[in-house]
């Protein structure tokens, strides 16, 4: 399984779904490979078949919280943020000091213009881990600044934590 998820990390997904397809001919109750098969699946933008693995996945280990957050990511991709939003939730009663989950979420209600949900989410994965660039533009982007004010001074904020995120090195 290794090996496949090197190959999503190089972007060669067409290989990655061979080893994973490998793995479960051998083992097809491996919620991993279902898990790194949607991965792959996501990377070349089959986001349809990327949910069906990682429902096999989930139906045989509903406890892995970031196979939860993968799923919702997908969903977002597809504009289905309410189901992704469900499956972050879900994420988040298994590991609720997951930073990464927290901003996913928060992306996903702020393309819902649910913005003051948003900005929890995103302060709330800023006090887990309060140097994720990622978060830091997110919770600061036009339309969050637009809705809180203050966007600049978040992004200043997520700079000063990691000035190479903001292009100042």
């Amino acid at each position: 399984m290794r090996r496949g998820f090197s190959h999503i990390n190089l972007g060669r997904y067409e290989d990655a779904i061979r080893c994973f397809d490998e793995v479960l001919k051998i083992d097809p109750r491996n919620s991993g490979a279902w898990a790194g098969k949607g991965l792959a699946l996501s990377g070349l933008g089959e986001y349809e078949k990327a949910i069906g693995c990682y429902d096999k996945a989930l139906e045989i280990d509903p406890g892995d919280a970031h196979t939860w957050d993968d799923k919702g990511s997908v969903l977002c991709s597809l504009d289905r943020y309410e189901e992704a939003i469900r499956c972050y939730d879900k994420a988040l009663e298994i590991d609720p000091e997951d930073a990464l989950t927290w901003g996913d979420k928060g992306v996903a209600l702020s393309y819902l213009e649910r913005y003051d949900e948003a900005m929890r989410c995103y302060d709330r994965a800023l006090g887990i881990d309060p140097r994720r660039a990622e978060t830091w533009v997110n919770k600061g982007s036009p339309k969050q600044a637009g809705q809180t004010g203050g966007g600049q001074r978040m992004l200043s904020q997520g700079c000063g934590h990691r000035p190479s995120a903001c292009g100042k090195d």
